[in-house]
């Protein structure tokens, strides 16, 4: 189970890096089923959950977990590799749709 999810965790830190450059700083786990990033522009994060789920991947805001607003909790765990990347890539489409890019 630890090298999937390390696989996952991987996976969705690649796909971060390729899709999102600068615009999204995160952390990389050590362990655990999540990467927490932070928006480096400005997002309406509530705005961008509504419109991700409208896409078809669900994100969370961090500040549902008490964190700054233009945090952000994206799981790893549950979905395989190839789905991951849809989901960041889903993301992407949803980030830019609100950005105007």
């Amino acid at each position: 189970m630890r090298a999937a999810l390390l696989r996952r965790r991987d996976h969705m830190a690649s796909a971060l890096k390729a899709y999102f450059d600068d615009r999204l700083a995160f952390t990389l786990p050590t362990g655990g089923y999540h990467v927490w990033g932070r928006w480096n522009v400005d997002v309406d994060d509530r705005k961008l959950l509504d419109v991700a789920i409208e896409s078809g991947v669900v994100i969370t805001p961090g500040r549902a977990y008490g964190a700054d607003p233009g945090s952000v909790r994206l799981t790893f765990a549950s979905s395989r590799e190839e789905e991951i990347e849809d989901g960041i890539l889903r993301l992407r489409a949803a980030f830019n749709s609100m950005k105007g890019s």
